[in-house]
Protein backbone atom coordinates (compact mmCIF):
# COMPACT_ATOMS: atom_id res chain seq x y z
CA UNK A 1 0.00 0.00 0.00
CA UNK A 2 1.06 3.30 -0.94
CA UNK A 3 0.36 6.77 0.89
CA UNK A 4 1.47 8.82 -1.85
CA UNK A 5 0.79 9.72 -5.66
CA UNK A 6 3.59 10.44 -7.76
CA UNK A 7 1.44 11.53 -10.52
CA UNK A 8 0.44 14.29 -8.18
CA UNK A 9 3.59 15.69 -7.15
CA UNK A 10 3.84 20.09 -7.43
CA UNK A 11 7.52 21.49 -7.46
CA UNK A 12 9.51 22.29 -4.01
CA UNK A 13 12.59 25.12 -3.15
CA UNK A 14 14.92 23.82 -0.64
CA UNK A 15 14.65 27.12 1.72
CA UNK A 16 18.23 27.24 2.83
CA UNK A 17 19.93 26.93 -0.60
CA UNK A 18 16.83 28.22 -2.89
CA UNK A 19 17.55 24.92 -4.99
CA UNK A 20 13.55 23.87 -7.06
CA UNK A 21 12.74 20.59 -7.48
CA UNK A 22 9.82 20.52 -10.85
CA UNK A 23 7.75 17.94 -10.42
CA UNK A 24 9.62 15.37 -12.92
CA UNK A 25 13.35 15.84 -10.98
CA UNK A 26 11.23 15.25 -7.32
CA UNK A 27 9.23 12.43 -8.70
CA UNK A 28 12.61 10.61 -10.19
CA UNK A 29 14.68 11.61 -7.00
CA UNK A 30 11.42 9.74 -5.06
CA UNK A 31 11.79 7.14 -6.95
CA UNK A 32 15.82 6.83 -6.70
CA UNK A 33 15.29 7.09 -2.74
CA UNK A 34 12.29 4.74 -2.88
CA UNK A 35 14.64 2.10 -4.59
CA UNK A 36 17.66 2.37 -2.37
CA UNK A 37 14.96 1.93 1.08
CA UNK A 38 13.52 -1.14 -0.79
CA UNK A 39 17.10 -2.30 -1.43
CA UNK A 40 18.24 -1.72 2.16
CA UNK A 41 15.50 -4.21 3.46
CA UNK A 42 12.14 -1.87 4.26
CA UNK A 43 9.00 -2.84 3.33
CA UNK A 44 5.30 -2.61 3.34
CA UNK A 45 4.27 -1.78 7.22
CA UNK A 46 7.75 -1.18 8.71
CA UNK A 47 7.97 1.70 10.57
CA UNK A 48 10.92 4.00 10.99
CA UNK A 49 11.82 7.68 12.21
CA UNK A 50 12.75 9.93 9.68
CA UNK A 51 15.29 12.68 11.47
CA UNK A 52 16.05 15.33 9.27
CA UNK A 53 15.94 19.24 9.13
CA UNK A 54 13.55 21.24 7.14
CA UNK A 55 15.43 20.84 3.43
CA UNK A 56 13.39 19.24 -0.12
CA UNK A 57 15.69 16.11 0.99
CA UNK A 58 13.31 15.49 3.80
CA UNK A 59 10.55 15.36 1.38
CA UNK A 60 12.21 13.17 -0.90
CA UNK A 61 12.97 10.48 1.77
CA UNK A 62 9.44 10.65 3.14
CA UNK A 63 7.39 10.74 0.06
CA UNK A 64 10.21 7.40 -1.01
CA UNK A 65 9.30 5.86 2.04
CA UNK A 66 5.48 6.55 1.91
CA UNK A 67 5.66 5.09 -1.77
CA UNK A 68 7.48 1.83 -0.28
CA UNK A 69 4.34 1.62 2.26
CA UNK A 70 6.55 2.44 5.17
CA UNK A 71 4.77 4.17 8.22
CA UNK A 72 7.05 7.29 9.33
CA UNK A 73 7.56 9.35 12.38
CA UNK A 74 9.28 12.37 11.64
CA UNK A 75 11.26 14.63 14.04
CA UNK A 76 13.45 17.73 13.05
CA UNK A 77 16.98 17.62 14.80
Amino acid sequence: MSFVRLDSLGSIIDGLTGETWDADRLRQDVLRRAHFFKDTGLKSGNKVILLHSNSAQFFIDLFALWLNGVCVACSDP
